[in-house]
C-alpha cells in the first residue's frame, strides 16, 4: 500500500503515521551515520573540515540519485513531489539547509554560545519532532526540497509516469497471405 493523497501512487513513506515505525528507524540511524562522516569531515582537517563537513551534509542526497550513504545503507531514499523521481542536487542542498544552518552556528565565532541553544538546538528538534508527527514523516528541509523520505525496501523507488503509465498497444494482428490462384 502507498502512501496518502498526492503521494498514494509512490513508495512509502519512511516515517510519520502513514510510515512504518521500523523505517523510521532505519531513516533516523541512515541520518545518524551522515552525522558520522560530517564530523569525521570536521575533526580530519581542523581549519577547512566543518566547511567539507557542511559541503557534504549538503549534497549528501544527491550521491546516489536520492540517497546519502547512510540512506543507501539502511534501505531509504528521498524521492521529488509529486513525480516520484529520486533526489537530485538541488533538491539534497534545499532539503539539507536546515541541517547545515544548525550545524554550522556551533562554529561561528563569539556568538555559537548564543545562537546554537536558541536557534539550532531547537531547529534540529523540530527537524527530529516532524519525521515523527506529520503524516508522511516531512520535515521543514523535506518541505523546502519539495521531497519526502521513502522506504525502498518496502517498495523500490518508482516514477510516476511508471505508475500510471499506460500499456503499450498490442502488436497488429498478422495479415494472412494471400491466396494463390
Amino acid at each position: 500500500m502507498g502512501s496518502p493523497g498526492p503521494f498514494k501512487d509512490l513508495p512509502p513513506a519512511a516515517g510519520g503515521r502513514h510510515g512504518s515505525a521500523a523505517a523510521h528507524q532505519r531513516r533516523i540511524l541512515a541520518r545518524a551515520l551522515d552525522l558520522l562522516i560530517y564530523t569525521a569531515f570536521a575533526w580530519a582537517v581542523p581549519p577547512v573540515g566543518a566547511a567539507l563537513g557542511l559541503l557534504y551534509v549538503l549534497v549528501a542526497d544527491a550521491i546516489w540519485v536520492g540517497q546519502s550513504p547512510g540512506k543507501r545503507l539502511f534501505g531509504v531514499t528521498v524521492l521529488r513531489v509529486p513525480s516520484g523521481t529520486g533526489g537530485t542536487l538541488w533538491t539534497s542542498v534545499m532539503r539539507n539547509l536546515p541541517m547545515a544552518v544548525a550545524l554550522v552556528m556551533p562554529v561561528i565565532p563569539i556568538a555559537s554560545w548564543l545562537l546554537f541553544p536558541l536557534l539550532g538546538l531547537p531547529l534540529l528538534v523540530l527537524e527530529t519532532r516532524l519525521t515523527a508527527w506529520g503524516a508522511l514523516g516531512r520535515r521543514l528541509g523535506d518541505f523546502l526540497g519539495d521531497t519526502y523520505v521513502a522506504d525502498v525496501w518496502r517498495a523500490p523507488p518508482v516514477t510516476r509516469a511508471e505508475v500510471t503509465a499506460e500499456s503499450p498497444p498490442p502488436p497488429p494482428a498478422p495479415v494472412p497471405p494471400a491466396a494463390e490462384a
